[in-house]
């Protein structure tokens, strides 16, 4: 019995020694690559509604809702910019401040995780207008190490039209694009 109970107490210290013998180390790596620009997703349209002269100057209010993605992977920042055609219903125009942007909402898209933008802009902000666009103006930023993800960003623009305004169907086109950089 004490030569059985040898034999079992070197055969589990061969064991034993066997299972340190076989540890070591396994190299493990990952490698992540992120897309090459900014995406951004416009509507189709922006409707404003519409306004019945009344003789006062009035206002009108709309939502532009667009989708901005930053799947670079960099923290760089990115912005966006907004620039527009003047209002016109084909022989009158509007004035070329009749647009500006009087705030943002902005939330993560549904399915992503965030890192939320620091946004640098000031509203209100004259959305700039001309016969054709003039320079564009930063209407949205994302700072450094900000604004990765997907972002749907809501803004609220106002329209004036003034008291001595012409009826009729006026429309505009805007402009918008998005870039690398706060």
């Amino acid at each position: 019995m004490k030569k059985l109970s040898l034999l079992l107490a070197v055969a589990v210290c061969a064991l034993a020694s066997a299972a340190v013998a076989s540890a070591g180390n396994v190299p493990s790596t990952l490698s992540v690559s992120g897309t090459p620009g900014i995406s951004t997703s416009l509507p189709s349209s922006l409707a404003f509604g519409s306004l019945t002269i009344s003789g006062g100057d009035m206002t009108t209010l709309g939502d532009l809702a667009i989708n901005v993605v930053d799947d670079r992977g960099t923290g760089a920042g990115w912005h966006t910019t907004i620039t527009s055609t003047q209002w016109t219903n084909g022989t009158q125009t509007l004035d070329v401040n009749a647009t500006s942007i009087t705030g943002v909402a902005e939330a993560c898209h549904s399915g992503y995780t965030c890192t939320d933008p620091t946004n640098a802009i000031t509203y209100p902000l004259v959305i700039p207008a001309g016969a054709t666009a003039p320079a564009a103006v930063s209407m949205y930023d994302a700072a450094l190490n900000s604004g990765m993800g997907s972002f749907d960003l809501t803004f609220h623009e106002s329209l004036a039209f003034p008291a001595n305004g012409y009826a009729g169907s006026y429309t505009s086109t805007q402009t918008i694009a998005s870039t690398t950089g706060p």
